[in-house]
């Protein structure tokens, strides 16, 4: 794959995932330079659906996440606030089952283009 086609180096790549505030979207930039650069120009849209649900649920898990740890670390622990941060942690649970499916779905399909964008190189050095 094309360097050019990249915004980022590959160790910007994996620090994106590790830098608050950054992490919420260079790493779904990340994804769609990657769909873009396996993707032929002629067939190339914005990045599909998929990828906008798993960043989504990401989001979405990581902030529910953050309030579930701010709650918590309010003053006094009553039963109350217990039973909040339990249900937020459960549903925070829940959206990370989500990005998982939806994380599977990511790489198959940049795995399936990557493998025919080779297959297709393959054969057209066949041809020279």
């Amino acid at each position: 794959m094309p360097r050019r086609t990249l915004r980022r180096s590959p160790g910007w790549h994996v620090a994106s995932w590790l830098i608050p505030v950054v992490s919420l979207w260079f790493p779904f930039q990340n994804m769609a330079d990657l769909h873009r650069a396996v993707t032929p120009a002629a067939s190339r849209r914005a990045s599909p659906l998929s990828y906008r649900f798993w960043w989504g649920l990401w989001v979405a898990g990581s902030i529910t996440e953050w309030v579930t740890h701010a709650v918590l670390q309010q003053g006094e622990t009553t039963l109350t606030s217990m039973a909040q941060a339990a249900t937020a942690t459960v549903l925070g649970e829940a959206l990370d089952v989500g990005v998982a499916v939806f994380a599977i779905l990511v790489v198959d399909d940049l795995t399936r283009r990557a493998v025919q964008a080779r297959d297709e190189a393959v054969a057209e050095a066949d041809l020279r």
